[in-house]
């Protein structure tokens, strides 16, 4: 063997000795950690486990070996022989062999005569020497088969990571070093996913859970009284919480729309998957022809007429509508840019008006922008259609896609600002807004609403959630209509329209139809027609782009240069903000517990006293505490025989005069986390919430840190 392969196979067996070594004394300190916890309460904390499925990954990308082949003296040449370590007089022996051996026309010599001369040939020093290299090679085996079986191991245990690069796309325009801010529905999905893996209706957009049904309990702690801003100020007092947990993000404070983590975290938004089992026991159907009798009678009566089931079922959640990228009242600058559809907004119901919505853009110096918005009613009547001038210099209308010239914009004078009076007049405040794909749309308009359907997430002919059905095809495929074939371009009334009317057909039959993930009706096909690509994804045209385009120069929008409000405005801004995020309390909800005990889940719930009542179910026990001390004890001795453990904090929400007391009160958190932690069985998943405060009139937001024990 050359000195070189010695010393990388010596590297190998180092690294992963080195390794074991590491791996062994963690597995010893967790298996110390479960026999006697009392015991070991007071030490270090052992480094985390998830470290060896990184360094197994790393050191399963190292380069196998092969072994040295002895030469066969019938088959070795001079060239052979010459790179074998031997000394002068072996060569000479060997080479002495060469000349004696036959060729191929001659007889062969007997193998046994050579066998022994080839061990006569070899010296003592030459034979230990491999023998030393066959050990060597045997202990480099042996490493490497523990190290299969610690790979194999775990693959048997859960693992989470945060997955922002995946979020950003729906946050469009958030720099790369700015958090996204979750929802605590967001942390709800996650959790419903760790207590009943499959049969989770939503899975979490800002993370990934690797072999969820290996999770076997989920343990959340809330911190009421505590924000992101706390924790990431005074990171001196949570020493031991910050060795914990290396995923952490930030999390929307809920009292910005009027509501609380725990109601939040237990009131679960009924999915449409859902909703379409529950219509289905009232409402049956055979082909397009809706059995109106099976409607209860008293439903009947609060549906609006020709609907089925409650149209109110198919409006986006606000978690929902942040993956379809649909503006919502979050980010400062939008709050600032964009307008609200209407001063204060009225609970939506199931008799409550549709309308649909469409926009034709072309291209500027800024981006894509309107140049045309249409709005229908119910009735399929258009309530409103207009041009619309951009306020930025026209680099190309786009015309074939969406039928705008540069003749019929010239003579425009209609702004973005009158087209956002004008929509505020039209829409009721408890209106529904319909639309295909409408987040671009909206956008477009820069408004924000509340009560929204869109169609391409009801309808869905792909099998696969992430994957549009275009208008185009929806239109063919369920209305028999022929849509956006016009070689002079898109029109959005005709789009608006259909989009409607899809709703409508939805409406007749019942919450699964037209959608294949939920084995929906599938209307026949009465059109076929090929989707032909949006122009809101198109390159700029290269045939006629100078003729394409406006020789106007920019002007300003006015909206945009009124960045300083007044305190008066910003607290305006505000009631609009909370008002718009009020609405989703009245979309049709379910109790957490009550969808986990139908898998025959269990949950702990460790609270102050009334504080939790309301969410009672049969698998559920609640225990009712008045200090923290007294939560974390009895949360120590009785969460082992639940599959799901609450326990909240409160101490954090007490009146501090003096940044003294503030940070005692923070260590003391920090430590009943740490306690927590130490007691929590292997394969737990270990999340800590923390609710957010109030200080003055801003509410600061709170945070949430995930690992997997």
């Amino acid at each position: 063997m050359s000195t070189r392969k010695k010393m990388r196979v010596e590297n190998k067996k180092r690294k992963l000795a080195a390794f074991l070594e590491i791996a062994q004394e963690n597995d010893k300190t967790r298996q110390e950690k479960v026999k006697g916890i009392e015991n070991i309460r007071n030490e270090e904390i052992s480094s985390d486990s998830s470290a060896d499925d990184e360094q197994a990954d790393n050191i399963a990308s190292i380069d196998s070996t092969t072994e040295v082949k002895k030469p066969k003296l019938e088959t070795v040449t001079e060239e052979e022989l010459q790179k074998q370590p031997m000394n002068d007089d072996e060569f000479k022996a060997l080479r002495a062999k060469l000349k004696e051996r036959p060729r191929k026309d001659e007889q062969p010599i007997d193998d046994s005569s050579i066998e022994i001369k080839k061990a006569r040939i070899e010296p003592d020093s030459v034979t230990k020497e491999r023998l030393k290299d066959q050990k060597n090679d045997d202990e480099l085996k042996a490493l490497r088969i523990k190290l299969k079986a610690r790979q194999k191991a775990s693959m048997q245990r859960p693992k989470i990571y945060l997955t922002p690069a995946e979020m950003r796309p729906i946050f469009g325009g958030i720099p790369a070093e700015v958090d996204i801010p979750l929802y605590v529905g967001d942390i709800q999905h996650l959790v419903t996913e760790t207590v009943i893996a499959e049969y989770s209706s939503y899975k979490p957009r800002w993370c990934k859970l690797l072999r969820p049904n290996k999770v076997k309990h989920t343990a959340v702690i809330c911190v009421s009284g505590l924000s992101m801003d706390d924790y990431k100020k005074h990171e001196e007092c949570f020493k031991k919480t910050n060795s914990l947990f290396s995923m952490k993000s930030e999390v929307l404070n809920p009292s910005l729309y009027g509501n609380t983590v725990t109601e939040e975290m237990f009131m679960f938004p009924k999915s449409n998957r859902l909703l379409a089992k529950q219509n289905l026991k009232k409402f049956k159907y055979t082909g397009n022809d809706v059995k109106s009798a099976d409607t209860p009678g008293a439903m009947k009566q609060c549906l609006a007429e020709g609907d089925a089931f409650p149209r109110t079922s198919l409006l986006l959640s606000h978690v929902e509508m942040a993956e379809e990228n649909i503006p919502l009242p979050t980010d400062a600058n939008k709050v600032r840019m964009y307008k609200y559809t209407n001063e204060k907004y009225e609970p939506c119901v199931d008799t409550s008006p549709l309308f649909g919505i469409d926009c034709e853009m072309c291209r500027t110096k800024a981006g894509q922008e309107v140049t045309r918005v249409s709005v229908v009613n119910e009735k399929l009547e258009t309530v409103y259609d207009t041009l619309v001038k951009p306020f930025n210099r026209i680099i190309d209308y786009v015309t074939r896609y969406s039928g705008i010239t540069k003749k019929m914009l010239d003579p425009v004078t209609i702004r973005l600002s009158d087209v956002q009076r004008k929509i505020q007049e039209i829409l009721p405040a408890d209106a529904i807004l319909c639309g295909q794909s409408i987040s671009s749309d909206l956008h477009a308009i820069k408004m924000f609403h509340p009560y929204i359907i869109d169609t391409s997430v009801i309808y869905n002919l792909s099998g696969f959630r992430r994957r549009k059905t275009g208008l185009k095809r929806l239109a063919g495929h369920f209305l028999g209509r022929d849509i956006q074939g016009n070689s002079d371009g898109h029109n959005s009334i005709e789009d608006s329209s259909a989009t409607l009317q899809l709703v409508l057909l939805k409406l007749k039959h019942d919450p699964t139809f037209g959608d294949v993930i939920q084995g929906g009706n599938i209307a026949p096909l009465k059109t076929i027609s090929e989707e032909e690509p949006s122009y809101k994804t198109l390159k700029p045209d290269d045939d006629n782009n100078e003729g394409n385009a406006s020789e106007e120069c920019d002007t300003s929008d006015p909206n945009d240069s009124d960045t300083n409000l007044s305190e008066a405005q910003t607290k305006e801004l505000m009631e609009k903000q909370v008002n718009f995020f009020k609405t989703f309390k009245s979309r049709p909800r379910c109790n957490l517990f009550d969808i986990i005990g139908k898998q025959n889940k269990t949950a702990l719930l460790i609270d102050e006293p009334n504080s939790t009542v309301a969410f009672m179910q049969d698998n559920c026990t609640i225990v009712e505490c008045q200090t923290d001390k007294t939560r974390v004890q009895s949360f120590l001795e009785k969460h082992p025989n639940f599959n799901l453990s609450w326990l909240n904090l409160h101490n954090c929400e007490r009146e501090t005069k003096t940044e003294d007391e503030r940070q005692s009160l923070f260590k003391k958190v920090d430590k009943r986390i740490n306690q927590v932690h130490k007691v929590i069985p292997e394969c737990t998943a270990l999340i800590v919430v923390f609710a957010g405060r109030a200080v003055d009139d801003t509410l600061l937001n709170g945070g949430v840190l995930v690992k997997v024990t």
